[in-house]
């Protein structure tokens, strides 16, 4: 009986929260008539990055608005006057999650009023504190409104934005909090010489004496999260995100440091830096670019484009494997598409994909075959299988244990791989036909 009243509490509550959250007004010239615009954008630091809202509801003053956030972009129409924001929150289920967001503002008819860019800085790891920052960010939003809402953004009775009633934090500071939050990302205490990371940030590292002193950060022209990078020990190239100026291609190489036209066919997708001059754009299509200048020109390659609906984001971005003569592309699918190509050709080999139950989330070479390794779900365990040199088809393998992760390459010539499961690391240097826990 308890738990029925628990159920019925939770699903009462649910229903109240929801009651009280309105469908968010379109942004179209006719819902703007008498109304001024509220626009902003949202991001964090690496800690606490998982935890922003994306499609979430806002609370303005009291109300709720359903999905007003929408790629971590807020613009909702409203009537004027004078408004705080509260919180932006979603509902999993029966959990609300919900991160307190303050700001004061007024709106005015036919004008726009920018929150700016709402930085949340988690101060360490799963940490539910974070300090709130907001940062002056109209060239940015001037091109969003441009790209998005652009008979809205003609017809605005005041082309300059008004600020919120918040403390916008000086240039002095934003290179504090850049420094800050770039020292959260994974890759900052590696061996690689550029970092990249929030608010776009770009960054060289500078040593004396073998020690990390000082970071130089790269102009980017943009404070959204540069996040769409290859990074190898030598050189970086990156897409610089921009809504006013139009995105970019940025590479950097020593003391070399170029920004380059994106092509206009870069669309979701990923970089594959091949450590030389050459360079890989892969759309999550399978489409592809290829560069040999370091960036500069681009050829493209639409052969093995599929029609698949492919829902756009980070984990549909297509995987690589770099060989030792050559380099995979393959889709993140059940039905995947397995391209090779040798090093400094414009030649692809397709290979056929192994028939797998669940997509595709890792392939290695060794030198006797290839090894792929299937996406482990709550509903199945992964899998493996194995292809030899010059066999057309694939063969199961069994793995070694229960919850077995993606396969890695430890030794090319010797044929060894290895994977992570429950109770260990496990080893094969047999084809995969048998395997050895390495930590025993």
């Amino acid at each position: 009986m308890q738990n029925i009243t628990l159920r019925i509490s939770v699903l009462l509550l649910a229903l109240t929260l929801i009651s009280c959250v309105r469908p968010s007004v379109e942004v179209t010239p006719e819902n703007m008539k008498g109304k001024g615009l509220l626009v902003g954008h949202f991001s964090a630091s690496a800690y606490g990055r998982v935890k922003l809202l994306n499609n979430a509801s806002a609370r303005i003053s009291g109300e709720g608005y359903s999905h007003a956030v929408k790629n971590n972009y807020i613009a909702i129409p409203l009537l004027p006057g004078n408004y705080e924001f509260e919180s932006i929150s979603n509902q999993v289920g029966n959990i609300i999650n919900t991160l307190p967001i303050k700001g004061k503002f007024t709106i005015k008819a036919g004008e726009v009023t920018n929150l700016g860019e709402v930085f949340l800085m988690f101060k360490e790891k799963y940490s539910k504190r974070y300090r709130m920052i907001y940062i002056d960010n109209n060239d940015e939003m001037h091109g969003y409104l441009r790209s998005e809402y652009k008979t809205v953004y003609q017809g605005l009775q005041k082309k300059k934005f008004n600020k919120a009633d918040v403390k916008y934090v000086t240039d002095k500071l934003l290179d504090i909090v850049r420094r800050v939050a770039i020292s959260q990302e994974p890759r900052y205490n590696g061996n690689r010489h550029y970092l990249t990371g929030p608010l776009g940030s770009i960054g060289k590292k500078i040593y004396k004496k073998g020690k990390l002193t000082d970071i130089k950060w790269v102009d980017t022209g943009t404070i959204n999260h540069i996040g769409n990078c290859s990074i190898s020990k030598i050189s970086l190239i990156c897409l610089v995100p921009n809504k006013n100026k139009g995105d970019r291609v940025f590479y950097a190489k020593a003391n070399t440091q170029k920004f380059y036209k994106k092509p206009a066919g870069f669309k979701n997708g990923r970089f594959v830096n091949l450590n030389n001059q050459e360079i890989y754009w892969v759309n999550d299509d399978m489409s592809f670019y290829h560069s040999k200048d370091k960036g500069k020109s681009w050829r493209e390659n639409i052969k093995f484009r599929h029609d698949r609906p492919v829902v756009s984001s980070f984990f549909s971005r297509p995987g690589s494997f770099m060989s030792r003569k050559g380099v995979y592309f393959y889709s993140w699918e059940k039905d995947s598409t397995i391209i090779y190509s040798v090093y400094g050709s414009d030649k692809y080999k397709k290979i056929k994909p192994p028939v797998m139950g669940e997509k595709i989330r890792g392939l290695v070479e060794t030198a006797k075959g290839l090894y792929s390794t299937a996406e482990r779900t709550i509903f199945s365990d992964g899998e493996m299988f194995y292809k030899a040199k010059d066999a057309s088809d694939w063969v199961k393998r069994k793995l070694p244990a229960a919850g077995c992760g993606y396969v890695r390459l430890t030794d090319y010539d010797n044929d060894r791989v290895e994977v992570s499961c429950n109770g260990g690391v496990y080893v094969s240097s047999e084809e995969g036909k048998s395997f050895f826990n390495r930590k025993k």
